[in-house]
């Protein structure tokens, strides 16, 4: 049974200037602050991959692949590496038109536990991806604001 977190944040911006941050799945790190470097397709069309580094010392790292793609939205979901999650993670991702210059943007979290241990995982896991995507909506609407590149000592305020 697959269980979920959703959150969203409202950016001020425009759906087109917020989309183009979210679909350049390779420069994750500009606004994500639990990635170090990434690299990737500059694209969030069906098949798009990106490769993250998720520690300072470059040893930790996921690789993911667009399952799903459309109209402001994409689902990913981490395929590899050495720092993947022990169960099936995927993530959705979209952006939506609030006004002129108002952007909602809701990032889903999906667990797939396969077994009744990975279901146990889940409950702890729960809790550290919805602090995650916290980070990442928060870094996202400070990047699109300042045009700055986030780092992973970026704080939340």
């Amino acid at each position: 049974m697959t269980k979920s977190m959703t959150l969203r944040r409202t950016i001020d911006a425009d759906v087109d200037s917020v989309w183009s941050v979210l679909s350049n799945i390779g420069r994750t790190a500009d606004y994500n602050p639990v990635v170090y470097q990434s690299q990737g397709d500059d694209n969030a069309e069906l098949g798009a991959t990106r490769k993250c580094q998720i520690d300072a010392a470059g040893r930790k790292w996921i690789e993911e692949q667009v399952m799903e793609s459309g109209d402001h939205r994409y689902t990913i979901e981490i395929v590899g590496g050495n720092g993947a999650p022990p169960l099936r993670t995927t993530v959705e991702i979209s952006a939506a038109s609030m006004g002129d210059n108002e952007t909602e943007v809701t990032m889903v979290a999906n667990l797939h536990p396969e077994s009744p241990f990975q279901n146990l995982m889940t409950i702890p896991a729960k809790g550290m991806m919805t602090k995650v995507l916290g980070r990442v909506l928060h870094g996202l609407d400070h990047h699109i604001a300042t045009g700055e590149t986030i780092g992973a000592d970026f704080k939340a305020t």
